[in-house]
């Protein structure tokens, strides 16, 4: 009876190592590799230590056709490959996850290809260094430039859409059921603060309030002051146009009376009063 595939729902991260680190590992399929009469297990490099257990998730295998469902690609991985296949209704994507920068393998010609299901090929020589065991089992670290080819694990994955609508809707119903409890934990707190504020003010709300009220009486009796200034400046300001306007009416009515001479002796014109003659008595003596 074949087991049914794990799940693989939340993020995997591998130790940064498994990402960075190259291995020169010794095939151990039965394939040789020869320089003159000398004969050698064909050895390969490949990214991370052959212990798996820091670099992939739990439950993963070198079988080819052993895969999680639903899956997602752990951290530092991408789907370097995938194809859909039909089932029913149902649209299946069935994908290979590799490290970043690395590829399906899609050769066939070397055993590792089998268990190594991602590659990456340095089209020029480039410097690397690898880490590898002696006849004692001691690791030693060496550097070398060459054109190489580097394997690496891959994580196969197999998933349908419903599979990551259902896990959000569930995120979704998880997280406003934390939020609710959360409130209604946070309930309480409220209810005994409030019920301490009606016991009575604290000492620094009181000193607050008498604050605030000096504060609040000073800025009265400045706004006060400012009025009274203001109303004696508007009043003198009134008074000073009214004696204006009062000169100015009294300066044209004088300009729009007729001018007089002072008062003085009244010149007449003489007139010559008529002079009648006079007669001597007849009777008185007469003078010679």
């Amino acid at each position: 009876m074949t087991s049914p595939p794990l799940p693989l729902t939340t993020t995997f991260t591998p130790a940064s190592s498994c990402l960075v680190d190259l291995y020169q590992v010794d095939n151990t399929k039965g394939i040789y590799c020869g320089v003159g009469t000398a004969t050698y297990l064909c050895p390969y490099l490949q990214l991370g230590p052959t212990s798996t257990s820091a670099c992939l998730p739990s439950g993963w295998s070198t079988d080819s056709t052993a895969y999680f469902s639903p899956g997602i690609c752990p951290s530092g991985y991408r789907q370097a490959c995938s194809s859909t296949v039909n089932i029913g209704t149902l649209v299946e994507t069935r994908a290979t996850c590799c490290p970043s920068g690395y590829f399906c393998q899609t050769r066939t010609d070397w055993p590792w290809y089998s268990t190594d299901a991602c590659t990456y090929v340095n089209t020029n020589p480039v410097p690397y260094t690898y880490t590898t065991t002696n006849n004692k089992g001691a690791y030693i670290t060496s550097t070398t430039t060459n054109v190489e080819g580097f394997n690496a694990y891959g994580v196969s994955i197999r998933y349908q859409a419903t599979d990551f609508a259902s896990a959000q809707k569930t995120s979704s119903s998880v997280s406003s059921t934390e939020s609710s409890s959360s409130s209604s934990r946070s309930a309480p707190t409220l209810e005994t603060s409030t019920s301490s504020a009606s016991n009575g003010l604290s000492t620094g709300a009181k000193v607050g309030i008498g604050v605030g009220c000096s504060v609040g009486i000073l800025l009265l009796i400045l706004v006060g002051f400012l009025i009274f200034r203001l109303r004696s400046y508007t009043r003198s300001v009134t008074a000073k146009h009214e004696e204006s306007s009062d000169l100015v009416q009294t300066t044209e009515y004088a300009k729009s009376q007729p001018h007089s001479e002072l008062q003085g002796w009244v010149t007449q014109k003489a007139v010559e009063l008529p002079v009648q003659p006079a007669e001597l008595p007849a009777s008185g003596p007469r003078r010679w």
